[in-house]
């Protein structure tokens, strides 16, 4: 009977989605600890016991488990990625390489696509695009209004700073990759970043707090929902697991 409540927990906490998540972490903690209160009930206790399990077992499943990209699915929720041309390619191989689910879709697609579920996080991607050349992208604005996070890398940043007040200016194109010193000294004190663009953003309004300038530009950039990198953190995976990763791990 056990093993049959157990099996049950387990499916309706897959369903549950970022709420299992939370309760999850509640209960790893709580048990754990063994501080489950006396009295409670023995399917709650079950309950939380299952999810203390599912949690410390994502831990150590191997990245390409499908146990892991089920619970996954609960973990990320809906991420959309939205790109102009082929500037997305490395973001979906390391969201892939860390199993994160996303959907992807070109922004002359935007107009008629229809997610699965709610969007809870968008990537607007890199791209060839001048947003000082061609800067009414509205297909965008929908987005921009919604309480979701959001997160520009390149010109995604650039197009999130131009419609929100900011300066962005052109300027000679800039490809390689760039040592500076890293924006968490506990983690190394230097990193390399990789950029390639052209335009960059100079100034931004108050909603936004710079975190870090490199030679006269903004380099990484944030609101309380939204975060722009004017380098690529997706083109290296040290980058992505510092940058990236935490802010699609967030929740709503």
């Amino acid at each position: 009977m056990a093993l049959v409540a157990g099996i049950v927990v387990v499916k309706l906490g897959l369903v549950a989605g970022m709420v299992v998540v939370k309760l999850g972490l509640v209960a790893e903690m709580v048990v754990v600890k063994s501080e489950l209160p006396s009295g409670m009930p023995e399917s709650l206790v079950l309950f939380f016991q299952v999810l203390a399990a599912v949690c410390s077992l994502y831990t150590i499943l191997p990245y390409n488990s499908k146990t892991r990209k089920q619970i996954s699915q609960i973990v990320y929720s809906m991420i959309l990625v939205v790109y102009f041309d082929a500037f997305h390619k490395d973001l979906e191989k390391r969201m892939g390489e860390h199993n994160i689910p996303f959907e992807t879709v070109k922004y002359a697609d935007l107009e008629k696509y229809k997610p699965a579920k709610p969007i809870t996080k968008l990537i607007i991607t890199g791209s060839k695009q001048r947003i000082l050349r061609k800067n009414d992208f509205p297909l965008l604005d929908v987005y921009m209004k919604q309480d979701i996070h959001i997160i520009g890398i390149c010109f995604g940043f650039q197009l999130l700073a131009y419609k929100t007040g900011g300066k962005v200016v052109e300027g000679p194109l800039f490809r390689g990759t760039k040592t500076v010193r890293s924006t968490d000294k506990t983690i190394n004190p230097r990193e390399h970043l990789y950029f390639n663009h052209y335009d960059r953003v100079i100034e931004l309004p108050d909603t936004w707090t710079v975190v870090q300038r490199i030679d006269g530009f903004i380099n990484v950039a944030a609101t309380d929902k939204w975060i722009g990198f004017q380098f690529h953190p997706e083109k290296y995976d040290a980058t992505f697991r510092h940058y990236l990763l935490p802010f699609l791990k967030m929740s709503l």
